[in-house]
């Protein structure tokens, strides 16, 4: 039988909120490695973040919203970069930049067993990736959440709903006894489990976490 993929609708106000988050849900236990492999191998920048023995977070800069920043202590200039745009610097203060980011694509999300539903993350180098599109693993409930950001607009709708299908597809092919991937080469690549998050609280508006 395929695999059962639910939907789990998200609560935000039109009036306020310009953004939504669409979700999904696999059920059934897959690999993190082999969805590392398949998904994000060919990745600049993705992440890889484990949290409390139970879940593990999965993403990369290839969505609509993404995209990375890095703060210089030394001359004080904070660099963006998205996807078809120039690189933006300026002497804006890091935390300040981050919070007003969050602000700007603020969602209220729907009940989920974990904290981080896209936003920041990022480590202790001054790097920060801001990651609209995230595979969550759930090893104690055999559960694979999908989460995607974008904007409150048919077009990014479309978009989401898209990459929602086709990712719940992928992964009802996998299974945990499958061989383990080839290692993929390293280029930006967060595995830090301390890294530093920062995504929206159940309930509320922005937040941090």
């Amino acid at each position: 039988m395929p695999e059962r993929v639910n939907r789990i609708g998200c609560q935000y106000v039109r009036s306020k909120v310009k953004h939504r988050l669409h979700t999904a849900v696999h059920d059934g236990a897959v690999s993190p490695e082999r969805v590392f492999a398949e998904l994000y191998a060919a990745s600049v920048r993705a992440f890889w973040l484990e949290r409390a023995s139970r879940f593990s977070y999965l993403g990369d800069d290839t969505g609509p919203l993404a995209e990375f920043c890095r703060y210089d202590a030394r001359s004080g200039v904070l660099e963006v970069e998205r996807a078809g745009h120039p690189v933006a610097r300026s002497h804006e203060d890091a935390a300040g930049y981050l919070r007003r980011v969050m602000t700007q694509r603020e969602c209220v999300p729907p009940k989920l067993p974990f904290d981080f539903k896209c936003g920041w993350v990022g480590s202790a180098n001054g790097k920060w990736l801001f990651t609209d599109r995230v595979v969550v693993i759930d090893h104690v409930e055999f559960k694979t959440y999908l989460l995607c950001l974008a904007e409150d607009t048919s077009s990014a709708h479309a978009q989401a709903t898209m990459w929602l299908d086709v990712t719940c597809a992928f992964l009802a092919t996998l299974t945990l006894h499958e061989a383990q991937p080839t290692p993929v080469r390293e280029r930006w690549l967060l595995r830090d489990q301390g890294a530093y998050m920062m995504s929206w609280k159940e309930g509320s508006r922005a937040g941090n976490r």
